[in-house]
């Protein structure tokens, strides 16, 4: 039995993961305001997307290193929580990199395409943000 102690050592990492998201996301508003001084709104637009994606990772490793400490070797189904943590970060990397990839087509779509005489790029570009 999982004595009281390590229950509440554990519900403090988790909390202590989701301050920690408030605060990293506090420095990006920081950068924001910084790179908002830039030509190109980009950057600005790159550093809003990352909130939620920041937010879940800490809550994702919150999670993982709040069970990790009560149990090391938890196995669900004879699936481990390491696994279980990897394949959370997995998609985790995959929503990240979708929102940076959708932001900077949105951005290379309103700003840059109308600025070329090409029209491929009118044709292709609301197709592929489908995608």
């Amino acid at each position: 039995m999982v004595e009281t102690r390590i229950i509440l050592i554990s519900i403090a990492i988790l909390v202590a993961f989701f301050v920690g998201s408030y605060v990293v996301n506090f420095i990006l508003f920081l950068i924001k305001k910084i790179v908002s001084k830039t030509k190109t709104t980009l950057d600005d637009d790159i550093i809003k997307s990352l909130y939620k994606p920041i937010r879940f990772l800490s809550v994702i490793l919150g999670a993982f290193f709040a069970v990790y400490y009560i149990e090391r070797d938890l196995n669900i189904d004879g699936i481990s929580v390491t696994d279980i943590l990897f394949s959370l970060i997995v998609l985790w990397i995959t929503y990240t990199l979708s929102r940076l990839i959708s932001t900077s087509l949105k951005w290379y779509a309103k700003e840059i395409a109308p600025k070329t005489e090409s029209k491929i790029d009118d044709h292709i570009f609301p197709f592929v943000r489908k995608i």
